[in-house]
């Protein structure tokens, strides 16, 4: 939202809402960079997952994480596969 400032120039007031989710369910990302960071961050999470998994120290909170995770992986990996198929 822009509002003027005491001296009327613009300035930007900052909504927050609720943490958005470290994995989104949108889209991927356009830029090649940012979906290289999100698939390398969401990577990261999944071996920390998995590593709980498998010493029995995984939550139900964080088995339906896992299962977002891969699912978010997969669909980065799959637009990644159709990037590099079209640039051949």
């Amino acid at each position: 939202m822009l509002r003027m400032g005491r001296l009327g120039s613009p300035c930007m007031q900052v909504l927050t809402t609720a943490r958005p989710s470290p994995f989104p369910t949108g889209g991927v990302p356009s830029d090649p960079a940012a979906a290289a960071a999100e698939a390398a961050a969401i990577a990261a999470r999944l071996a920390e997952l998995k590593r709980k998994q498998e010493a029995g120290e995984l939550t139900d909170a964080e088995m339906a994480e896992l299962g977002k995770a891969e699912r978010r992986l997969a669909t980065l990996d799959e637009a990644q596969a159709s990037c590099d198929l079209i640039a051949i």
